[in-house]
């Protein structure tokens, strides 16, 4: 394979140039890449981070407020009283108190509704002893419309009405006898209170039901915790169910901070209406984590509905909240393997968070997470950063093509200024190959059986400057309508050996010399010498022909003499030089003479 030097020239310039800018361009794109997924990775950690504290604040919250009310005297005098039976209406200052607590405690804004349960199956049903709605709730001002209908179809606010008692807010509690006194008053029967099965509403500091959603903004969510006696330490008096406002999950929701131009954050939780995962496989904690493949399969659900930003599409279509109860269908845990991650990963008391730049949600949605869990042991919630995965990767994507355009851009670039720089710098070259080509005939050739014999023996090395200079298509052209010259064979031999000198290399002005041009130099002087040594010999020989032509002629016409001296004296001499002969024949015959 025939490569010219200005394309190995140009190719060598380019291999170089490419090298150089690779070998830049290969450790600032793992640099930078490196640095910009760490920033990222933070940036969606810390996000989630944060949400999930404010989660787990406002949690911490509805249970102190709960805590603060179940201590209240007047209460747990009620309950005294009640088993003790020692008033018709036991409860009645309760709910004058319980309703003043909630007044101070925000109204609307804070706790909406209460409702008291007995510590056994002592009195009361599944209503409880005693239910309270906040005063205001429910009047033309402050109304709650439930997402549901009664009956005959009719709309149904929050209210101390029949069905103005989300029912999903409340545990629907069911007493089992132990079977043993109770150990702080053993006069009393030992009872566990379960709102569902193994889930116990004595322990794990309370139950949390909901989020009851009502708008796009707003839900309701309850608390259960158990009254304990301020009398006898430990001893439960009853159990209480709280109803609070729950608009501060959606504001944490679709609070943009962190988020960028996609972002939103999600409410993940059990599909359990406990909010927790059952007791025999349960999530992990800072001792405990289950396997993946025994904990992918567990089904889990949106607390509150995912909501798109403006403008943006919709990741989690089939959970739309315009579709209604829709966007609480469980999904199972593997459909979303960060999730699963942040669910069987041991629990840190420092960081809880984990963060996947490249993964699917559970809609098989290319996207970016930072997932945290809530430090709580109310609920088994999880809190996810969910940015566009094309988000996540801008910058890394945007140095990609800063780095490839300009990789590629300088290297198209040199290429073009390269290949005049080449042909400039392989000019001398190709002169020296196109004289060396274009040979001379020495003085008194004659080219008469040239291009004949050019045509009949084309790897002549005579013959490539003709071709060149004549051209391909006059070449063809000649070959077609020139009749071919039969040139004998003892012409072609004597052809072939035909001496041609090679033409001088014309040479310009140069200011820097170099290899070539001494190259150049060197074979313009074997030119000249070339036909200085060949004219002087061409000299010599001529010098030689007219001396044998001389000798030549000086012999014909002593030739011309001898044949005129025979042909006058042949008669006068031939008598007695027979006699001569004869004689001389006789006498080498005789012996004695």
């Amino acid at each position: 394979m025939r490569v010219a030097i200005r394309e190995q020239l140009a190719a060598l310039v380019l291999f170089a140039v490419l090298l150089s800018l690779a070998i830049i361009s290969i450790p600032t794109w793992i640099f930078v890449h490196n640095f910009v997924v760490g920033v990222e990775s933070d940036g969606l950690a810390l996000t989630a981070t944060l949400k999930a504290s404010e989660i787990a604040s406002q949690l911490e919250l509805g249970q102190t407020i709960c805590s603060t009310i179940a201590s209240r005297i007047l209460l747990q005098q009620a309950f005294a009283d009640f088993y003790n039976q020692n008033s018709s209406s036991p409860f009645a200052k309760a709910r004058a108190d319980l309703q003043t607590a909630m007044g101070v405690k925000g109204g609307i804004n804070g706790v909406l509704q209460a409702r008291l349960y007995s510590r056994n199956t002592t009195g009361g049903d599944h209503g409880g002893l005693l239910s309270v709605t906040g005063a205001g709730v429910g009047n033309a001002t402050d109304n709650i419309a439930l997402p549901y209908l009664t009956p005959d179809g009719s709309r149904v606010n929050l209210s101390d009405t029949q069905y103005g008692y989300p029912l999903s807010l409340y545990p629907n509690i069911t007493y089992t006898n132990l079977g043993y006194p109770n150990p702080y008053v053993p006069s009393t029967p030992a009872f566990g209170a379960y709102a569902f099965p193994n889930v116990n509403l004595s322990t794990g500091g309370g139950l949390v039901l909901g989020p009851l959603v009502i708008n796009e903004t707003f839900a309701l969510i309850s608390l259960t915790i158990p009254i304990r006696s301020y009398a006898i330490s430990g001893f439960i008096l009853g159990y209480m169910t709280l109803v609070l406002a729950a608009g501060s999950l959606s504001d944490i929701q679709s609070s943009p901070e962190g988020l960028g131009s996609t972002g939103i954050v999600l409410l993940v939780g059990p599909a359990n209406p406990s909010n927790r995962f059952n007791v025999s496989q349960p999530a992990s904690n800072d001792t405990y984590s289950p396997t993946q493949a025994s904990f992918k399969n567990t089904p889990v659900r949106f607390v509150i509905p995912p909501i798109p930003k403006d403008g943006q599409p919709d990741r989690h279509s089939s959970r739309n909240y315009m579709d209604g109860n829709w966007y609480a269908r469980p999904f199972s845990l593997n459909q979303f393997p960060s999730l699963a991650k942040v669910y069987t990963r041991k629990l840190s008391p420092l960081d809880n968070s984990t963060v996947d730049l490249s993964t699917t949600n559970e809609q098989g949605v290319p996207v970016a997470v930072g997932v945290a869990r809530p430090a709580t042991t109310l609920v088994n919630w999880a809190v996810v950063v969910e940015k566009a995965k094309s988000e996540a990767y801008e910058p890394i994507d945007k140095l990609r093509d800063i780095l490839l355009g300009c990789v590629f851009g300088t290297a198209g670039l040199v290429a073009i200024l390269i290949f005049p720089c080449a042909h400039l710098s392989v000019m001398s070259i190709r002169r020296l190959k196109s004289a060396t080509e274009k040979s001379i005939n020495p003085p008194g050739y004659d080219d008469e059986f040239d291009d004949a014999f050019d045509e009949e023996n084309p790897s002549s090395g005579a013959t490539s400057s003709k071709r060149s200079d004549r051209g391909f298509f006059a070449t063809i052209w000649r070959r077609i309508f020139r009749e071919k010259k039969v040139i004998p064979i003892s012409e072609a031999d004597a052809h072939r050996h035909v001496f041609k000198i090679p033409g001088r290399v014309e040479v310009g002005k140069h200011y820097i010399t170099d290899e070539l041009t001494e190259l150049t130099d060197t074979f313009n002087s074997m030119t000249d010498e070339l036909l200085k040594q060949y004219t002087s010999l061409e000299e010599k020989v001529q010098e030689r022909t007219r001396e044998l032509e001389v000798s030549k002629r000086a012999a014909e016409a002593a030739n011309q003499s001898k044949t005129l001296f025979i042909a006058n004296i042949s008669h006068e001499l031939k008598t007695p030089l027979n006699g001569i002969m004869g004689m001389c024949a006789v006498c080498m015959e005789e012996d004695d003479i």
